[in-house]
């Protein structure tokens, strides 16, 4: 069992091997390989956690935008029903100073920030 167990993990650790070297490799030797490749793999992991939790807050924030510019767009165009789509200088500094703030009161809600260290790191 344990020697299947050996022969199985050989396919793996010589994949994941660059130089492709056949050679017949020690009990040991394979243990290192296939614990630095399940540590590369798990770092590989977290990466790609880390890549797909960023890309969720930014499709939030994207989202949130969306709705708000739309009520906006709403607000606008019920408070003033003649313009019929004609946006004067006022109504989008409106827009803009509206949705400046709703974006900063979103990023406020969703970060803790305790000195600029952190701040920069949540924002980048």
């Amino acid at each position: 069992a344990i020697k299947n167990g050996y022969e199985a993990l050989l396919p793996i650790i010589q994949a994941s091997n660059a130089d492709g070297n056949m050679t017949k490799l020690s009990k040991a030797t394979i243990l290192q390989k296939t614990i630095n490749q399940i540590n590369k793999l798990s770092k590989e992991k977290k990466q790609k956690q880390s890549q797909l939790e960023n890309l969720k807050k930014e499709a939030m924030a994207l989202k949130i935008m969306n709705v708000n510019y739309e009520q906006i767009l709403n607000n606008s165009q019920q408070s003033d029903p003649k313009s019929h789509g004609l946006i004067t200088e006022e109504m989008k500094f409106q827009i803009y100073k509206d949705f400046m703030n709703s974006l900063f009161s979103t990023f406020d809600k969703h970060t803790s920030i305790k000195n600029f260290s952190d701040a920069s790191v949540q924002i980048i």
